[in-house]
């Protein structure tokens, strides 16, 4: 399956047609994931578009994707610090699926987690101090976040299960995707609390954003 990324404008009211947005991207190629620099300038994503998934920034004005990956392995999932200075992202070169971080431009790469469970969608705390991400293993699917500053072993596994974490601006919350709908954590841990509930005819809660003023 061939996938693009799109942009198209918001209105002010209404709906929109899908026919007025324009291509981003263009090829043939599959981007499973895009993410968008804070200043808007930037772009960053997966693409196969050279044979192989690996991650790509491209200007959001316009322009030749820059490669900032070639290992042969797979590289997904990558997301912009706050800053726009790092870049997190899972990749499957190590055997399983592990955390890495590198720079805007590609060097310095570094794993953040070595374990044998399937590490994977990581996503920044405020002020790019610590990771959270989801965590897969044999006895089931848990939240973990990671000090920067740590190594692979210095995190904290959260009393959550679920995936597609987001951190909330003042750093207070952890909102994820669980079976029963959207659910917050407290980073610090602890239970956590239900705040969408998923509809009785199975219409689901997906992919929490959080306001810039965390409300």
């Amino acid at each position: 399956t061939l996938s693009n990324i799109w942009s198209i404008q918001v209105p002010r009211s209404g709906p929109l047609s899908a026919v007025s947005a324009r291509p981003v991207t263009a090829g043939s190629q599959t981007i499973e994931s895009v993410d968008v620099s804070r200043d808007g300038r930037w772009l960053v994503f997966d693409s196969d578009r050279d044979g192989n998934p690996d991650l790509y920034k491209m200007a959001t004005a316009g322009g030749e994707p820059v490669r900032l990956t070639t290992d042969s392995a797979g590289d997904f999932s990558a997301a912009w610090s706050a800053d726009g200075r790092q870049i997190v992202f899972h990749s499957l070169r190590t055997g399983n699926r592990d955390i890495f971080t590198m720079n805007a431009d590609g060097t310095g790469i570094r794993r953040r987690t070595a374990t044998p469970t399937e590490d994977l969608d990581p996503t920044w705390s405020p002020g790019d101090s610590a990771l959270v991400f989801e965590v897969i293993s044999e006895t089931g699917q848990l939240l973990r976040t990671i000090p920067l500053w740590g190594g692979p072993d210095s995190g904290r596994t959260l009393d959550a299960t679920g995936d597609f974490a987001k951190w909330s601006p003042s750093g207070e919350w952890i909102a994820y995707h669980a079976t029963d709908g959207l659910r917050l954590v407290s980073p610090s841990g602890g239970p956590s609390r239900l705040v969408v509930e998923n509809a009785m005819d199975g219409a689901e809660a997906f992919f929490a954003a959080w306001a810039p003023d965390g409300s």
